[in-house]
């Protein structure tokens, strides 16, 4: 029993945010039978995950602390993944999406991008004041659900000087968004 957040799969493996617990990983091999691997508690709350095998990048936040940040782990032992870098900043993340070497986020305060070229010393490139839960990237932009504005379109061609290029009119309070084809389905 636990309170997911978020679901990645990959390689034939779940790998859930676990509010309570950090990162559970599940073999989905087999869908019929599903086989608990490991788990990585680190004591934060995890909310957001992205993969590039064999690296997990974790968005997460420590409300007790007011921080949140990026956690980037080795996928190399399952049973027990192992965190190789980290940046922790003053928001709190909520959505995460990889755009090449660099890494795409959205928390309570900010959307913010992270250099992860070097997992073991990601850091903070740029942000905006931008309050949102969920992204997703594709050719450069960055489609965000926000908050007040249901849905912000941010470029990031230049990722030192990210740029909103476009946001909605109506107003809600949304929760994730995503990508298919020609169109932006968020969650409100």
């Amino acid at each position: 029993s636990v309170n997911i957040q978020d679901v990645v799969v990959s390689n034939n493996y779940a790998f859930l945010c676990d509010v309570d617990n950090g990162i559970d990983i599940v073999d989905v091999s087999d869908p019929s039978e599903p086989l608990y691997v490991g788990r990585n508690t680190d004591g934060r709350t995890s909310e957001a995950l992205s993969i590039r095998w064999p690296l997990l990048y974790s968005g997460w936040n420590d409300m007790s602390n007011n921080q949140g940040g990026i956690t980037i782990y080795s996928l190399v032992d399952l049973e027990s993944p192992l965190k190789i870098g980290e940046v922790i900043t003053d928001n709190d993340i909520y959505g995460v999406d990889l755009n090449g070497d660099n890494l795409v986020s959205i928390g309570g305060k900010y959307f913010q991008i992270f250099d992860v070229s070097d997992p073991s010393q990601p850091h903070l490139i740029s942000q905006i004041a931008i309050e949102g839960e969920g992204l997703v990237y594709k050719d450069n932009f960055v489609y965000v659900s926000t908050m007040p504005k249901v849905l912000t379109v941010v470029d990031v061609s230049d990722v030192n000087n990210p740029a909103v290029a476009w946001q909605a009119d109506r107003e809600s309070w949304t929760t994730d968004c995503s990508i298919y084809g020609n169109f932006a389905y968020v969650t409100s």
